[in-house]
């Protein structure tokens, strides 16, 4: 087994760290990578001793909060109803406690389908569960983006509007349009 060099690491989490504070206030094409060492206290050598460019980093920063996103969708579609809500409330709190950065992504990543091994990964168990005699790759790919989409234009808007429903709110609003559509709170 490889042993991971503690260095490496600290230097890959500083320029994390600082592109998450650079965006908080710039948006990724206006962060330069001088910009970028200066808030990480490195020089320019070692980033690209890491990093090809800025959107390689962004991109690892995604990946690897897509990875933990996806692990709980992915909980969340194969658990039973006794143990879903848990789950659930989990993925919110993961979300919660990472808002910011949940943020950053919603608004600085373009068609993650095409770009997240876990997109494909939550597709193919989609397409598994399907019993229809349609195209069920396309239907899988329509009902992942579904749930990505909504599901994360929910949670933006809940962060964006101050996080204003406790969990169990968001829960159940996100099961009820996520099962019933917006029908649930339609007169109709």
């Amino acid at each position: 087994m490889k042993k991971i060099d503690a260095r490496i690491v600290n230097t890959k989490n500083f320029l994390k760290r600082a592109l998450l504070t650079l965006l908080s206030n710039k948006k990724l094409s206006q962060i330069t990578v001088s910009n970028l060492c200066n808030a990480a206290e490195i020089n320019r050598a070692t980033f690209y001793f890491h990093y090809k460019d800025i959107n390689q980093l962004f991109e690892e920063i995604v990946e690897e909060y897509m990875s933990e996103t996806c692990k709980f969708i992915t909980k969340i579609n194969d658990s039973n109803a006794s143990n879903r809500y848990e789950i659930f409330y989990n993925f919110i709190k993961y979300i919660d406690n990472n808002s910011d950065l949940f943020v950053l992504i919603f608004e600085n990543s373009n068609n993650i389908e095409y770009s997240y091994d876990q997109y494909f990964t939550l597709q193919e168990k989609i397409f598994q569960r399907i019993e229809t005699a349609h195209d069920k790759k396309t239907y899988a790919a329509y009902i992942t983006n579904f749930y990505i989409y909504s599901g994360g234009a929910i949670l933006y808007t809940w962060i964006k509007n101050g996080k204003k429903e406790d969990y169990n709110q968001l829960i159940k609003l996100m099961s009820s349009l996520i099962i019933r559509g917006a029908s649930s709170y339609t007169s109709n």
